[in-house]
């Protein structure tokens, strides 16, 4: 019932009880991956048979409190309602604490809190987690010249179109002033340059409107896959990701002249016909997919790539 209903705010249950006893029921509440779950109030209601050292070993497997038969109704509600009240403050609390409050994203701290865990789950079952680094490069230019509500608004609707295109195991925050990051857990490089190209043209194709007036917004992007060990830094690949935005492209959010994208094998065939100053505009979204394919080489592997590219 907890795992199917997650309105439920307080639990009351006897000590003794048949085949899964008050005692089971709050190690496994204590013991679930789901955090609303494990930090539910679990009220003991103990009658006079149970003795002190039962109460006791309750409270160390983590009992909120106690409620002593015989009780009546009005004791009862009082109880649901004081330790109700409370989670809901304390959620409210927590939820202030580590989430931004204009593009409602996680926080920088508990992004790397949750980017943390991607990378110890990922190391685990050997998958790949891709980082994604939003960031409006003269943020300050724009603040200066439309305002605040402006520039609030700027980073709002980048956080909604965002929040459509990513998935529900995905996580985004606003890591600082202009810049939004998302961690992609389950995700190869791939799965990461489409999300990349969806999130792009949900930028360009919804023009941001502020008083009736149309404002473009430009933003730049990278993408960086860890080489994930358990010694893998959450902090330090964020700084990773961040670094390669001096290689990204800027782009647009509204208008034209944005290049068709050139995949590798034809910006190589165009490179053999002489045309190397035609993919000039394509080199840093070219780079964002080589550079995570060169990181995930080993460096024999490297070596030889770069002798054949040379």
């Amino acid at each position: 019932m907890l795992l199917a209903d997650h309105s439920i705010h307080v639990v009351f249950t006897d000590l003794m009880m048949p085949v899964l006893d008050g005692l089971g029921l709050l190690e496994r509440i204590r013991a679930s991956d789901d955090p609303g779950i494990q930090n539910l109030p679990v009220i003991m209601v103990t009658g006079a048979d149970n003795s002190d050292e039962l109460r006791e070993e309750a409270l160390k497997k983590g009992a909120t409190d106690f409620l002593q038969k015989p009780f009546n109704s009005i004791d009862l509600q009082a109880r649901a309602r004081a330790h109700c009240n409370y989670q809901r403050e304390s959620l409210a609390l927590k939820k202030q604490i580590t989430v931004d409050a204009l593009t409602g994203f996680n926080n920088q701290q508990s992004f790397i809190e949750q980017l943390t865990k991607d990378l110890a789950f990922a190391n685990r079952h050997r998958q790949s987690v891709a980082i994604i680094i939003a960031d409006i490069p003269d943020f300050k230019s724009f603040f200066m010249q439309h305002g605040k509500p402006a520039a609030d608004a700027a980073l709002s609707h980048a956080a909604r179109l965002v929040r459509e295109c990513i998935r529900t195991e995905d996580t985004a925050s606003r890591y600082s002033f202009s810049t939004l990051a998302l961690s992609l857990p389950s995700t190869p490089t791939e799965g990461a340059m489409k999300l990349l190209e969806k999130l792009q043209q949900a930028l360009k194709n919804t023009p941001l409107e502020v008083n009736g007036r149309t404002l473009q917004v430009k933003w730049r992007f990278s993408v960086h896959l860890p080489d994930i060990t358990p010694a893998t830094d959450a902090q330090i690949e964020v700084q990773a990701a961040i670094a390669k935005l001096g290689l990204a492209a800027v782009v647009a959010a509204h208008g034209t002249g944005k290049p068709s994208p050139v995949s590798i094998d034809k910006a190589l065939a165009m490179i053999a016909r002489g045309q190397s100053e035609q993919i000039a505009a394509h080199l840093p979204r070219l780079l964002q997919e080589i550079i995570p394919l060169l990181q995930q080489a080993s460096a024999e592997q490297r070596w030889n790539l770069l002798k054949q590219i040379d």
